[in-house]
């Protein structure tokens, strides 16, 4: 074992770099780990028992598909949102936003459900189903922002609900499917075109090669769709309501999300989803 880290740290640092850290890759970045532990089970199958070795990596990748593509998820936050949804809390919350929103909700023709989380992180969280919109305001931010910076928030997330979710799907979708071929090229190349005594170690190669190339660039794809969709729904909003609201909530936002205010475009691209502040307010102020 000592040999082997010795021989590959920097392989198993690059790794390491890109999938251990939450807050620059993916959020649930444990189920990267699983492809990797599954093609060290499964080539020892393969080789002793080629044809469970068929079917039992067949099993995982479904599973392994609904897990990373996420389908369960969304379901189980509309039946836990609606478990504890509250009527009268929700017609107080919506006190705080103006009225030609809801009415902006309504001609869309969805259903607008609104709920607080006072114990999370600030910050306003929409997701949906249907005609159905699921709003969870979080933290302080009905006590951070005025009337008119909130209601600013929600025709932004409400242009995220008229996008939809497909670009991201397909990116994750593409990104899927990659990683699967990538693994049977590294089980084609361990078991034709490498020395068997040499396989472990040059397989443990072309995978870190091909899954960290791929996740990075992927990753890189995924945040920049987000990206341009984030300035689509600042558009969306700047035409429903005064910019100025618009800015001086992100404002109030990032500093109680403690997001970075500045930052470079490459870096903004290859590790946030979201522009920086800076960049975010210049947007605004061109729209």
């Amino acid at each position: 074992m000592r040999n082997f880290i010795n021989n590959y740290h920097l392989l198993i640092a690059t790794y390491l770099l890109f999938y251990l850290d939450d807050e620059i890759y993916y959020e649930d970045n444990e189920i990267l780990y699983l492809p990797f532990l599954f093609y060290t089970f499964m080539l020892f199958m393969y080789n002793k028992m080629k044809y469970l070795y068929g079917v039992l990596r067949i099993a995982f990748y479904i599973g392994y598909f609904f897990i990373y593509m996420d389908i369960s998820k969304h379901n189980n936050n509309i039946e836990r949102y609606m478990k504890s949804y509250n009527k009268k809390a929700a017609e107080n919350i919506k006190k705080y936003i103006l009225k030609k929103f809801i009415d902006e909700v309504k001609n869309n023709n969805y259903k607008l459900y609104i709920k607080e989380y006072k114990f999370r992180p600030a910050n306003v969280e929409v997701f949906f189903r249907k005609e159905s919109i699921f709003v969870e305001v979080c933290g302080d931010v009905l006590k951070k922002l005025t009337k008119n910076e909130f209601t600013s928030i929600l025709y932004h997330e409400l242009k995220h609900v008229l996008i939809g979710t497909l670009k991201v799907r397909i990116i994750d979708l593409i990104n899927f499917i990659f990683m699967l071929a990538a693994e049977y090229l590294i089980i084609y190349l361990s078991r034709k075109k490498i020395n068997s005594k040499d396989s472990p170690k040059n397989c443990l190669k072309i995978y870190l090669f091909i899954n960290v190339t791929l996740g990075v660039f992927f990753n890189y794809l995924r945040n920049y769709i987000i990206y341009l969709e984030e300035i689509e729904c600042d558009r969306y909003s700047v035409l429903h309501h005064d910019k100025s609201y618009l800015i001086s909530a992100y404002t109030k936002l990032y500093n109680l999300d403690n997001n970075f205010v500045k930052q470079s475009y490459l870096y903004n691209i290859m590790y946030q989803d979201h522009p920086s502040l800076d960049r975010r307010i210049n947007y605004i102020n061109s729209m």
